[in-house]
């Protein structure tokens, strides 16, 4: 056959082949397949639902993540920045072990993280009711966003220590403030140095 003519019959036309039906995980446990000394026929198969099932487990993730949720939520406004501030450090002190282990991926999700809370500090600021005090702190806030960025692009360990130098005394006085906006109880998270997960 000659170069630059088509032929039909001589190759036919390729298509994909299709995926056909795929096998689907059972709905019930393995475990609920009777025995062969059970009281039901050999190999019958017990379909009804467990609290082993995927879907149950599912569930009970989901009530437990709206659990926590409520959790946090029910807390007065001090003590969920004093959460927002532990994390910060926590992320701040993860960034810098990935900085150090050569893990840059980590290190950029874990400043992003902490940059993140940063904003979300800034978004809870009350500008009417704490006036020039909140003013300073949204100034700060920016500060802490531009210096995480820069120690993302430049790798500065030790430009990050600083910064953890600086937020914790903040976090201690959050943590202070809390403890008396609520009677003198200590407020979870509150400790001054933060738990590395």
């Amino acid at each position: 056959m000659c170069r630059g003519t088509s032929s039909t019959a001589a190759s036919p036309r390729w298509r994909r082949p299709s995926p056909g039906p795929r096998a689907r995980a059972p709905t019930w446990p393995l475990s609920s397949i009777r025995s062969e000394g059970s009281n039901t026929d050999r190999g019958a198969v017990d379909a009804s639902p467990t609290e082993d099932t995927t879907m149950n487990y599912g569930r009970r993730k989901t009530d437990w993540g709206m659990y926590q949720s409520n959790e946090i939520l029910s807390r007065p406004p001090e003590a969920l920045v004093v959460l927002l501030y532990q994390r910060l450090l926590v992320e701040l002190q993860r960034a810098d072990r990935q900085i150090g282990a050569g893990e840059l991926e980590g290190k950029a999700v874990s400043l992003s993280k902490a940059s993140s809370i940063l904003f979300e500090l800034m978004g809870s600021l009350n500008h009417e009711v704490g006036g020039e005090i909140a003013g300073r702190l949204a100034a700060l806030y920016s500060y802490f966003v531009r210096e995480i960025h820069e120690v993302d692009r430049s790798l500065d360990r030790k430009r990050l220590q600083r910064l953890v130098e600086v937020i914790t005394p903040l976090h201690e006085s959050w943590s202070r403030a809390a403890q008396q906006s609520v009677g003198g109880a200590p407020v979870a998270g509150s400790n001054t140095a933060p738990a590395n997960p």
